[in-house]
């Protein structure tokens, strides 16, 4: 969106002209957009842009971490982060606070069959918008994805499951929420990761007696381990924000 605009008239040259009228009359000419993009776990600080009138945010929560195995069979696979996004305002001056939720870490096989970590929420403002983070696996149940339901924004949608049990596969992580749609579950048969719709990370890969895979930023879910031996799930990917104007 472009709040901040110039009033003036395009010529037939293609000139503008500040404050002409006539002709078509005056037409509004947007400033150039601002974009800041931070993948960072943990606190920050977002400076209102000079001269602006409103700015969106888009939160991602972090993915859940898949299950570490320390014996035969399935991990479950993390599930993706939700997607939060809003429009505010604010004046030349004014600080917001954020924060980027951590992806979940990987449950550690040499620990047995230990689940994998939550995802973080990612949030702006505390609770003027909130992206939830995605659930751990287990074994062999996979994580959840984070809920639009439990979030707090003007547009919401789900992360996506971590997959099925397919053993002796571990199971793929659920990927991020998109922009526009839920995230995409693990694979209900193998052990594909969720692949994401537009703006969201994918879902790792589940181990074939092998650690998980690690889910990309944003809100990826972490690949469930499996095999024989001491395999470690995979991490989910972070969370994100995104300011633009």
């Amino acid at each position: 969106m472009f709040p901040q605009t110039l009033v003036g008239l395009i010529g037939e040259a293609g000139a503008l002209v500040g404050g002409a009228t006539g002709g078509d009359g005056p037409i509004n000419v947007p400033w150039p957009p601002g974009e800041i993009i931070v993948s960072t776990p943990g606190a920050g600080v977002f400076d209102w842009p000079t001269g602006v009138g409103a700015v969106s945010a888009e939160l991602w929560g972090g993915g859940g971490g898949g299950c570490g195995k320390g014996s035969a069979g399935t991990g479950g696979g993390g599930g993706g982060g939700a997607y939060s996004r809003i429009t505010f305002t604010g004046s030349d001056g004014d600080t917001f606070d954020y924060v980027v939720g951590a992806g979940g870490a990987g449950g550690d096989g040499a620990g047995g069959d230990d689940p994998g970590d939550a995802g973080e929420d990612t949030t702006f403002e505390t609770t003027l918008a909130v992206a939830k983070g995605g659930g751990g696996g287990g074994a062999p149940t996979s994580g959840t994805g984070g809920s639009a339901g439990s979030g707090v924004g003007e547009f919401k949608f789900s992360g996506g499951n971590g997959g099925a049990a397919d053993s002796p596969l571990g199971s793929g992580g659920g990927s991020g929420a998109g922009r526009a749609a839920v995230g995409t579950n693990g694979a209900t048969s193998g052990n594909a990761g969720g692949v994401a719709p537009t703006g969201g990370g994918n879902g790792g890969a589940g181990g074939d007696g092998a650690n998980g895979a690690v889910g990309v930023v944003p809100g990826g879910g972490g690949g469930g381990a499996a095999g024989g031996g001491t395999f470690d799930g995979g991490n989910g990917g972070a969370g994100r924000i995104r300011f633009y104007w």
